[in-house]
């Protein structure tokens, strides 16, 4: 349940973000400007952490490829879908 309500809560903060500055950098239109915004935001906001994470907690390196695997495209997913709903 509380993965659920943070996945929402992911997407809620996301959207916003996507409304307030996103959508000013982004062409309208191309899905491959949203993609790099995602791919921006996920540089920005995960992967510096996933891999200081990784650093001292010492976790496995397939754990830490799935997991920057799993932000990047909840990051670039989030990013296209925003998209759709602010440019129609």
């Amino acid at each position: 349940m509380y993965s659920t309500l943070l996945s929402l809560l992911f997407g809620a903060f996301f959207t916003l973000f996507y409304l307030k500055i996103g959508s000013k950098y982004v062409l309208p239109g191309n899905i491959w400007s949203h993609i790099k915004l995602g791919l921006i935001c996920f540089a920005c906001f995960s992967f510096v952490l996933e891999i200081g994470n990784a650093i001292y907690i010492n976790y496995d390196r397939k754990f830490v490829t799935g997991k920057l695997v799993a932000a990047c495209l909840s990051y670039v997913a989030a990013a296209v879908i925003a998209s759709f709903f602010y440019w129609r």
